[in-house]
């Protein structure tokens, strides 16, 4: 597979990284304090992400049934100092997270893997179940023009219809045959902006369900499928856009 031009003006968003995971034990607040104060010069900022649980109860078919909402700590989020770059430890995995403006393949995942490997030391998980990117991008398109002339990816609406469109996005799960992983886009246009431009984000993803015991699994064989599934990101974002659109990324 070819590499993919690196530009000056990539149009990254956000690019994250994922490891899912499965543990015998329970994900505690003991692991989550060890990695905020091994990672506290590099990542001195912390959040909380929380996850709303709804209970409904109906003790008495007479009476009316009861709701309770509480807020479950699902891990944090450590946050580095210019905010540019995160490290999630949660219950159910890994994520490295960095914002724009996004400099390349090589630091990224060093970095990710320097931080895999240390929650991996202090989690200890037993079974990793799913590796995946997901890299979201921000392309402006200039207004009442040929979208087809930019993007190979979108809805074609019939031209007996309104061409003013208030929503349009679509999305498209692909699986590669060779490596059996998944590939998808999510395609969203945005309202013309006040440059006259249309705001259009691809959020391209690449993942893989391993399934395997993280004792079975090498750390190169791991990074190795990450290189792969990064080819396969690679390909779906070049497949979407055309030569116009990579000018502006030059």
């Amino acid at each position: 597979m070819p590499e993919q031009e690196t530009y000056p003006h990539a149009p990254i968003l956000e690019a994250v990284l994922d490891i899912r995971v499965r543990s015998l034990s329970s994900f505690s607040e003991d692991h989550l304090n060890e990695l905020r104060v091994r990672e506290q010069s590099t990542y001195p900022g912390f959040r909380r992400p929380f996850q709303v649980q709804f209970k409904v109860e109906r003790t008495d078919p007479a009476l009316e049934p009861t709701s309770q909402v509480s807020s479950l700590a699902n891990g944090g989020a450590m946050v580095s100092e210019d905010g540019l770059q995160l490290f999630q430890a949660r219950p159910d995995g890994f994520s490295h997270n960095r914002l724009a403006p996004y400099k390349d393949w090589a630091s990224f995942r060093s970095e990710a893997r320097r931080l895999w490997n240390l929650y991996h030391e202090v989690v200890k998980p037993e079974y990793i179940e799913m590796i995946g990117l997901n890299y979201i991008n921000r392309i402006g398109l200039p207004g009442g023009v040929e979208i087809s002339d930019y993007l190979r990816a979108y809805i074609q609406v019939p031209p007996e219809l309104p061409q003013i469109l208030e929503v349009h996005n679509f999305q498209v799960q692909m699986a590669d045959p060779e490596s059996q992983a998944k590939m998808s886009i999510v395609v969203t246009f945005g309202s013309i902006d006040a440059s006259e431009r249309i705001p259009v984000t691809l959020n391209v993803q690449a993942f893989k369900f391993l399934n395997r015991a993280s004792a079975d699994l090498t750390e190169d064989e791991l990074w190795t499928t990450f290189d792969r599934l990064r080819d396969l990101k690679n390909l779906v974002f070049e497949s979407c856009i055309s030569e116009r659109v990579r000018a502006d990324f030059r």
